[in-house]
C-alpha cells in the first residue's frame, strides 16, 4: 500500500511516497529551480567545434547543454531561437543537459511530437489491448506523431484513452504556439503540480494523498476527475496547524536518516554511503556485526536485508550514475545469484532507469542509474569550505 504526502510551503513543494510507513521517494519542487521535463525557448549561443553539441541560453545561470544526433532533420546555428525540453536537470558543476525531442507526459500515455511510430511499455504484453489501442491511435492520430503507451492503459478504456490523446495534442499545439510568438529565454511549458502527482506518482497501489495546501488539494481532485472520477475519495486534506504534515506522518525524520553517511540494519550491520567526481559508493560495513554459528548463513541473510534498503536508499537520496556496492562477501554463487536477484527485484520499482550490471571480480556489485534530478544532497547540503568539499553543509533552510 501506497500514501502520498503533499508538503507546501513558501520555499518549495515536496512530495513523499510512503511504502509500509517507510519513505521510499523523496521529490522537492524549488519555485526558482528548474525541473526537469519543463520546455524553453531558448538562444543557441555557440557550438562546440569537436562534436555536433551547443550551448543554449534558456533563462537560467548557467547555459544548457543540446547534443543533436547525427541523424537529424534540424538543423542549428549560434543565434538560432529553438525549442527544448529539460533532460537532466542542472546541476552546482553542470547546466542543463536538453533535447529538442519533446515528449509531453499524460497519466496513460506520452505523446513525441517530433516522432512517428507508436510504442508499448515492455509491462503490456497482452497483444488483444495493444492492437485495440493501436487502432484507435491510427484512427484519431490525423497529425502522425509519435506515442508512448504507458502501463496504467491496462486499467482504462478506449473512452480514457482517446481522451488523454486529444488533450495531450491540444497541450502540445498550445506550446508550439506559444514558442512561436514568445520572445527567447523563457520558460514555455511547466507541468502543474497536480498532473504531475496524478499522472507520475499515483498507482493502483496508492489508497491515499494527503495534502496541506487548499489550492493543490482542489486542483488534484479537479484534474484527477477527467481520467478517474472516483479518485477524489482518496485525497484528503491535512488541516492541523499545531503539527507539521511530515511531522505527522514520520516524515522528516526519515529526511534527516537519508542525508547522513550511516543506515544501521537490525542484523547490526550498516550501510556506509560515500561519493566521489565519479560515482557514488556503498558499502556494508560489519564493524558491529556479531558472528552467529552458521556464518556464512547470517552473512547471506544480512546481505538480503541490505540489497533491501540500499534499493530504497537510493531512491530517497536519488542517487545517480555509477554506484558501487560491496556487500559482505559470500563464498557460495548461489547465494550471490540470490544477493544480485533482489536487488533487481527492488529497484525494478524504481520509476527511474535502474540498471544492475552484476558483480565484478573483486565482489562489488555495479549498478547505473539515470540522472534526472538533483540529488538529495545536491538539494539540501554544499561543499564545506574550511575542508575542500570533503565535508558538507546544509546549503539552506529546509522545511523539515
Amino acid at each position: 500500500m501506497q500514501k502520498i504526502i503533499v508538503n507546501v510551503n513558501k520555499n518549495e513543494t515536496q512530495i513523499a511516497i510512503i511504502e509500509d510507513d517507510k519513505l521510499v521517494e523523496l521529490y522537492v519542487e524549488n519555485p526558482d529551480e528548474m525541473i526537469a521535463g519543463n520546455i524553453y525557448t531558448g538562444i543557441i549561443k555557440n557550438k562546440l567545434k569537436s562534436m555536433e553539441s551547443f550551448f543554449v541560453d534558456i533563462g537560467q545561470q548557467k547555459k544548457g547543454f543540446l547534443v543533436v544526433e547525427k541523424d537529424t532533420k534540424i538543423k542549428n546555428k549560434s543565434g538560432d531561437t529553438i525549442l527544448v525540453q529539460v533532460k537532466k536537470e542542472e546541476t552546482d558543476e553542470k547546466g542543463a543537459y536538453l533535447t529538442q525531442d519533446i515528449s509531453i507526459n499524460g497519466k496513460y500515455m506520452v505523446l513525441l511530437p517530433q516522432a512517428k511510430e507508436v510504442m508499448f511499455s515492455k509491462k503490456i504484453t497482452s497483444e488483444l489491448k495493444k492492437n485495440e489501442v493501436l487502432e484507435l491511435v491510427n484512427r484519431i492520430n490525423t497529425k502522425k506523431f509519435g506515442v508512448i503507451v504507458r502501463n496504467d492503459v491496462l486499467s482504462i478504456g478506449i473512452e480514457e484513452i482517446e481522451k488523454e490523446y486529444i488533450s495531450l495534442v491540444e497541450k502540445w499545439d498550445k506550446i508550439y504556439s506559444n514558442f512561436q510568438y514568445m520572445k527567447p529565454p523563457k520558460v514555455v511549458y511547466k507541468q502543474d503540480i497536480e498532473e504531475f502527482i496524478f499522472n507520475n506518482m499515483v498507482c493502483k497501489e496508492t489508497i491515499k494523498v494527503v495534502i496541506n495546501d487548499e489550492k493543490v488539494y482542489t486542483d488534484l481532485i479537479k484534474y484527477s476527475s477527467i481520467y478517474d472520477k472516483k479518485f477524489g475519495q482518496k485525497v484528503e486534506l491535512y488541516e492541523d496547524d499545531r503539527l507539521d504534515i511530515f511531522d505527522m506522518y514520520k516524515v522528516n525524520t526519515q529526511i534527516e536518516k537519508a542525508l547522513g553517511s550511516r543506515v544501521w540494519l537490525k542484523s547490526g550491520a550498516e550501510l556506509v554511503f560515500d561519493k566521489t567526481e565519479a560515482m557514488a559508493v556503498i558499502d556494508v560495513d560489519t564493524s558491529k556485526f556479531v558472528g552467529k554459528k552458521d556464518k556464512e548463513q547470517t552473512i547471506y541473510k544480512t546481505n538480503i536485508e541490505a540489497a533491501h534498503e540500499i534499493a530504497r536508499q537510493i531512491r530517497i537520496r536519488n542517487i545517480s550514475g555509477i554506484i558501487i556496492v560491496d556487500f559482505i562477501n559470500m563464498k557460495d554463487n548461489k547465494d550471490k545469484e540470490e544477493v544480485l536477484k533482489i536487488l533487481k527485484e527492488e529497484t525494478g520499482k524504481d520509476r527511474i532507469k535502474t540498471v544492475i550490471l552484476g558483480i565484478t571480480k573483486l565482489g562489488l556489485v555495479e549498478i547505473t542509474r539515470q540522472k534526472m534530478r538533483k540529488s538529495l544532497d545536491e538539494i539540501y547540503k554544499r561543499d564545506c569550505p574550511a575542508c575542500k568539499g570533503k565535508g558538507q553543509l546544509r546549503k539552506r533552510e529546509s522545511s523539515y
